[in-house]
């Protein structure tokens, strides 16, 4: 009996320990698939913290590009400007309005790529180089002041009279030239087909291919 008792006395303490050694991993388990799901649901919450503070900051960015480009279009200097610029255009005649100004306003623009906006105006002695001496300065001051990538000023017919940064798109036709299908080209042909006024028309991010495929949105 004494063998039996002494066996019996020895595994009772270590039958206590293991379960103790179970509940101990158990608790502590337990405690850190809590601990794990605080801290994965308080990630959770500063992500979408995170969004929803994107979400609204994106959205008031095109609200201020929406406003600020109706106040400027309907402002009696953009109209002028289509007015004076469009003088300028037909002035040329029977000249090729594309290749004579991508020539006056690219190739024999004196400043390198990325800074063809600095130039004024082309020394040309044309109406149209007189016109753009004048609103210019005008029109690069809001694209620099807002951050844009370039303002566009396009007739009824589709002839990009100006642009401030002077790309390969400058001075040509986006309803049958060289970049009738790029996101410029199809925006002006939603516009001209579905004219709404108060309507703001968007064209969304893609490659744009005046710009070496940079991804370009049009408003």
């Amino acid at each position: 009996m004494s063998v039996i008792n002494m066996r019996l006395s020895t595994k009772i303490p270590a039958i206590m320990l293991v379960l103790a050694i179970l509940n101990a991993s158990i608790i502590s388990s337990v405690a850190l698939y809590f601990s794990f799901q605080a801290a994965e649901n308080q990630s959770v919450d500063k992500l979408e913290a995170i969004r929803d503070q994107m979400n609204s900051s994106i959205t008031d960015y095109f609200d201020g590009i929406r406003k600020d480009l109706v106040l400027n279009a309907g402002a009696q200097i953009t109209i002028n400007a289509l007015h004076s610029f469009q003088k300028g255009w037909d002035d040329l005649g029977e000249i090729n309005q594309t290749t004579y100004l991508q020539k006056k306003y690219i190739d024999e623009n004196p400043n390198k790529i990325g800074e063809k906006h600095l130039l004024d105006f082309a020394p040309d002695g044309s109406e149209y180089s007189a016109q753009h001496a004048i609103y210019d300065p005008w029109f690069r001051d809001v694209l620099l002041s807002h951050n844009y990538y370039d303002i566009f000023i396009i007739n009824a017919q589709g002839d990009v009279l100006f642009t401030v940064y002077k790309e390969r798109d400058f001075a040509t036709n986006v309803m049958q030239g060289q970049w009738k299908d790029t996101a410029l080209g199809n925006l002006f042909r939603e516009i001209k087909a579905n004219p709404t006024k108060g309507k703001t028309y968007f064209e969304d991010f893609k490659p744009y291919l005046p710009s070496e495929n940079v991804p370009a949105a049009f408003v």
